[in-house]
């Protein structure tokens, strides 16, 4: 259930390429993704709270406060994905791709287990 509301939470935040409080989210799981059970709908609110900061300790979304417009209102809190919130609806080859990039002897190290392979490889034919 938490990894089906991670991506559901994630894709809201995608499809909408905008700020998004807390309200507007749970608004738009209720509606869009179909948690109407009556079970879920109560418990709804500290589910998608715990998930919001487990996201934000992944770094995938920012949690953002602005002053409200009236006098002594309550600072908004709204969301947005990041770049890596944004990574996660990548296809496979390019997170792989990413993977390998983010450090300089993983791709070493591919190059040579390949080059060592053909080296191996070659030796053996050759006999």
């Amino acid at each position: 259930m938490d990894e089906k509301l991670k991506k559901d939470i994630l894709r809201i935040l995608r499809d909408t390429k905008a700020h998004k409080d807390f309200y507007d989210l749970k608004q738009d799981l209720i509606n869009k993704y179909n948690y109407s059970d009556g079970t879920i709908i109560g418990g709804l609110h500290d589910q998608v709270l715990h998930i919001m900061r487990v996201l934000q300790g992944e770094s995938k979304i920012d949690i953002n406060q602005v002053e409200s417009f009236l006098p002594g209102g309550q600072p908004i809190t709204y969301f947005e994905l990041t770049a890596k919130g944004y990574q996660e609806f990548n296809p496979w080859y390019k997170k792989f791709w990413d993977f390998l990039n983010n450090d300089f002897a993983k791709l070493l190290s591919l190059i040579s287990i390949i080059l060592s392979i053909i080296a191996t490889w070659l030796s053996f034919h050759n006999k």
